[in-house]
């Protein structure tokens, strides 16, 4: 039998990273990225390049904290090397206050994050007094952000350079690729879960951003309320300020309603945003999904009379960067364990 060759459907922030992971633990065998759209057309190429673990549908908190770090530690990783700067990463302290009290599974989430504090009655105050609000939980730590772009940049010149091919098509089906004689198929394909495998548990979530120019901004701040959350995001280029989080709704064009509701509600946060150049606006649409979907799927025979193992890495809502080496590594995990792979495993 020849080696098995390995397809990693996707190339947003989940396929590349899955794609890079699984060439450094099977360095001897073919793999190949398929996508339809590359950056600069991916949605995480609007993303604001933000390390914070969060509730993602029903996925098990501790499962969510596993993979979180995972990408925490590989952003640690680059930021210390001479990487750090190329894919746009900035290291910088991050306040999240709400008016609920955070539940249990919040806290687990942060659990062994560096630095990690929850501030006190008085500090609580004292930024409900300046936001015109009434904040009853918060917390502050140390984070990353990056340019998703530039990351995503990075990681396909990392997976080519390596004798990772690249393929830019679109992919009707799962079997297609079995058909074609693939051993593996990662499927990583974002919102197009919806079509590709008939995933009646995905929905879209619409997320718009105003871009500004504000390089004095070195905090990133977090605004949980009954109804909805904003953000006011640093990365590299810009200050992102958010944003909007509408299930099931398919409208990529930007409402300018959303953005005067967004504007308004970070100027109440940081007056001074109100001097800041607007840059440009943004509309995505994320990948929903009831839980994260990663895992083995049902295998396919494939043009050779062999089998072909399916991985399916999708449905990480906004939580994509955060998320994705977390689960890149998962990926990995999984097809360790499958007999037709083991023995190409680096040590």
């Amino acid at each position: 039998m020849d080696s098995p060759r390995i397809a990693v459907i996707g190339a947003g922030i989940i396929g590349l990273t899955s794609a890079v992971a699984l060439q450094e633990q099977f360095p001897s065998l073919p793999i190949t990225v398929i996508a339809e759209k590359f950056s600069p057309e991916t949605t995480a190429d609007g993303a604001a390049g933000l390390w914070e673990p969060h509730l993602t549908g029903s996925t098990d908190v501790k499962l969510v904290r596993k993979w979180s770090h995972a990408t925490y530690n590989m952003f640690q990783e680059l930021w210390q090397s001479k990487q750090g700067s190329k894919v746009g990463l900035k290291f910088m302290p991050l306040t999240c206050v709400s008016n609920q009290e955070f539940n249990e599974d919040v806290k687990i989430l942060h659990q062994g994050i560096p630095e990690y504090k929850v501030l006190n009655g008085n500090q609580l105050a004292k930024l409900s007094r300046e936001h015109g609000n009434e904040y009853r939980s918060g917390f502050e730590f140390n984070t990353f952000t990056c340019v998703p772009r530039k990351l995503m940049q990075h990681l396909l010149a990392k997976f080519v350079s390596r004798g990772g091919r690249v393929e830019q098509r679109k992919v009707a089906s799962l079997r297609e690729l079995a058909l074609e004689g693939y051993s593996v198929v990662v499927n990583c394909p974002g919102l197009q879960a919806e079509e590709l495998v008939a995933d009646k548990n995905m929905f879209p979530i619409r997320g718009q951003v105003v871009m500004v120019q504000a390089p004095w901004q070195q905090e990133v701040l977090v605004q949980h309320s009954d109804e909805s959350s904003y953000v006011v995001i640093p990365n590299q280029d810009s200050v992102f300020l958010g944003g909007t989080s509408q299930k099931n709704n398919r409208d990529i064009t930007v409402n300018p309603s959303d953005s005067r509701k967004i504007l308004d509600e970070c100027y109440k946060m940081i007056p001074r945003l109100k001097t800041a150049k607007i840059l440009k606006e943004w509309v995505g649409l994320r990948p929903g999904r009831i839980n994260v979907r990663l895992e083995l799927g049902d295998s396919m025979t494939n043009s050779n009379g062999y089998t072909t193992f399916v991985v399916h890495n999708y449905g990480h809502g906004g939580s994509g960067v955060t998320l994705s080496w977390g689960c890149a590594l998962e990926v990995v995990a999984l097809l360790r364990d499958v007999e037709l792979i083991r023995s190409h495993s680096k040590l």
